[in-house]
């Protein structure tokens, strides 16, 4: 059942602070159905103990505002594009 339907112990990983290193576009996207993160290799459930730091880098600068936090992730996206391409080209 863990591979058709997404957990709590699977979602929380979708919001740590620290994700694998082979995953740095993130993991876990799947809301209720966890088959599709498995389907397309994002899923990931290293651990379950619950002891992991959530949230992200630069937190101090998120959007207080609903508007605000609705488009900082295409915003965000779009300025780390070409460095995240450039770092892969480097690997």
């Amino acid at each position: 059942m863990r591979y058709i339907f997404n957990s709590p112990e699977m979602h929380l990983w979708h919001h740590a602070m620290e994700i694998p290193e082979d995953r740095r576009f993130g993991v876990n996207f799947g809301i209720t159905l966890a088959i599709w993160d498995y389907l397309f290799g994002t899923g990931v459930v290293p651990r379950i103990d619950g002891a992991i730091k959530l949230g992200f880098d630069d937190l101090e600068h998120f959007p207080k505002h609903f508007l605000g936090q609705s488009i900082y992730g295409f915003s965000k996206y779009r300025r780390s594009l070409p460095s995240v391409i450039q770092e892969s080209s480097k690997s």
